[in-house]
């Protein structure tokens, strides 16, 4: 008996409609699998899913937006790396059109891209749909009225979440299984898809946690401290989950995005420095380690790293 069931474990196939296949560990080990290819490096792979989460006005519309033209025209951006063009679909639930296009012209701008004839990023954009809505993505029938655009494209980003999936309850895990059996498909198609959702009132991701179950990547947006609303795009990105990211690539950092003569031109900073920076201010006007802590939001032994030029 002890011998037969070592037999059947060496098989590779099972018997039905839907062939099955189970590895021995060596042979799993040996199969010949390429190598995923990374869309953006270091934080998306190729088949690679993705959330951007962040408030209101944090800017992740406008993150969302210049990862899809990096993408499409093959530019590197806010330290990342973006080895080849990949065609692109933005699905836009949200924007107004002049605010889109607004956007999208700066930020092509910004990189330097004047010709955007072709279709390396194609906008299937609810406030051009003559009166009709864009369909709800968390049905199987929404999803199959997209279909022939998503067949095109290699990196598909969907803005947001909240605009495009409406069918469900948002806390219930239940009600995103037909939406994540999607996104599942379309990694299995060899799809990218990129997720923009907003951050509830706990500052995490709004609704079920099942979403970040099958992604490879979430990305958390934040405001500083020290923000202004004059400021317009600045936020601080975290790594809140990356299969695939150690290190120093892992490390949080504070973007901005500044629009200049029609072009929108992005900066990275760490935040340590910053936050030094903030810090050092602070006890240049003659406050104390406890009232600098105060304004901060930092404890008094975080605020006395910062001044001394440690780590946080």
């Amino acid at each position: 008996a002890t011998g037969a069931r070592n037999s059947n474990l060496k098989c590779h196939r099972t018997s039905g409609i839907d062939t099955l296949k189970a590895y021995p560990l060596h042979e799993l080990l040996t199969l010949e699998i390429p190598k995923r290819e990374m869309i953006i490096a270091p934080w998306l792979p190729d088949r690679g899913l993705a959330m951007i989460y962040g408030k209101t006005g944090y800017g992740k519309s406008w993150l969302g937006l210049t990862v899809g033209v990096a993408v499409a025209y093959g530019q590197d951006f806010l330290g990342f790396t973006v080895p080849s063009a990949r065609k692109v679909l933005v699905i836009d639930g949200e924007m107004q059109h002049a605010t889109l296009t607004e956007r999208l012209s700066a930020i092509l701008l910004g990189f330097g891209i004047e010709d955007a004839s072709g279709d390396a990023l194609v906008a299937l954009a609810d406030s051009v749909q003559d009166g009709r809505s864009l369909p709800d993505l968390s049905t199987e029938g929404g999803q199959a009225q997209i279909e022939e655009f998503v067949a095109e494209a290699d990196l598909i980003i969907l803005d947001n979440l909240s605009t495009l999936t409406r069918s469900g309850r948002e806390n219930e895990a239940e009600s995103w299984q037909t939406m994540q059996a999607w996104l599942v498909a379309l990694r299995r198609a060899g799809k990218s898809v990129i997720l923009v959702h907003h951050a509830g009132k706990s500052g995490q991701q709004r609704g079920t946690s099942k979403r970040e179950d099958v992604l490879d990547t979430v990305i958390d947006l934040r405001r500083p401290q020290n923000y202004v609303a004059s400021q317009g795009v600045r936020f601080e990105l975290y790594f809140q989950k990356g299969r695939q990211l150690y290190g120093a690539d892992a490390e949080p950092f504070e973007a901005s995005c500044e629009v200049q003569n029609d072009r929108a031109l992005w900066t990275r900073a760490p935040i340590s420095n910053i936050r030094q920076d903030e810090a050092r201010g602070l006890r240049d006007e003659g406050q104390s380690i406890r009232q600098i802590a105060a304004e901060m939001g930092i404890s008094k032994s975080t605020a006395a790293r910062l001044l001394s030029g440690q780590q946080p």
